[in-house]
């Protein structure tokens, strides 16, 4: 994204670019039904790999965007609390209605249920990122200069190719800050997924009931709503 220069700017491109890739990734990978083993495991992973590379590719970019809107540190920060407060709030929805959705339009049949009902949401993902393209404009470089009408987005593609990604990944490896930042991440990560991939096994195998899962993701999505707010 840094070696990205159009007239759209750096971040803003590859919401338009993998808009689509991302929905249609994000689809298949729950359209795996129907195969037999191993087919179905290679499917599934095939699938699930797919979907995180184009949802890395995307994120990135989209998070970075809030650093191009503006070079005030206060509404950075602003934008920044409210991306976070909204992303709760699309989880608080998902989580309320996703089981619902399944059996609604499943009709006894999960593996269909599943794949009708992410179908929706990857049409409204698509439709979104489509939104937050249209809708900012990059005012700041990943340099830290404006990006005006004089702004030479060739001559900084040219400048930025002199430093290729293998320093980048040099001069990364050597910044402690980062490598504890990473590591603080890592293991945060390692707990949210471990927590939210298990919720609704849990409540199928332990509660005896998969809606049991529901109150839960709704309380822990309200619960990370005012922590945002925060």
């Amino acid at each position: 994204a840094d070696r990205t220069h159009t007239r759209w700017g750096q971040y803003r491109p590859w919401l338009l670019w993998l808009a689509v890739p991302f929905g249609a990734a994000y689809f298949l990978a729950f359209s795996v039904g129907g195969y037999e083993e191993p087919a179905k495991f290679w499917m599934a992973f095939g699938t699930y790999f797919l979907m995180l590379l184009i949802y890395t590719a995307i994120n990135i970019p989209y998070g970075a965007l809030c650093t191009s809107l503006t070079a005030d540190p206060t509404e950075r920060m602003s934008v920044r609390a409210w991306q976070f407060v909204m992303t709760q709030f699309g989880n608080l929805i998902v989580a309320s209605t996703v089981l619902t959705m399944v059996a609604k339009l499943g009709q006894g049949d999960d593996v269909k249920g599943y794949q009708l009902t992410i179908g929706i949401y990857s049409a409204i993902a698509v439709v979104l990122f489509l939104i937050c393209f249209f809708s900012t404009r990059e005012r700041i470089s990943s340099t830290g200069e404006p990006i005006t009408d004089d702004f030479d987005a060739a001559q900084a593609a040219a400048d930025r190719r002199n430093v290729s990604i293998l320093q980048d990944l040099k001069a990364l490896f050597r910044n402690d800050q980062w490598a504890l930042l990473a590591l603080g991440t890592f293991l945060i990560l390692i707990g949210v997924v471990m927590r939210s991939s298990n919720t609704v096994y849990f409540a199928q195998y332990w509660l005896g009931d998969v809606k049991a899962a529901t109150p839960y993701l709704i309380l822990g999505g309200i619960s990370a709503i005012g922590g945002s707010m925060v």
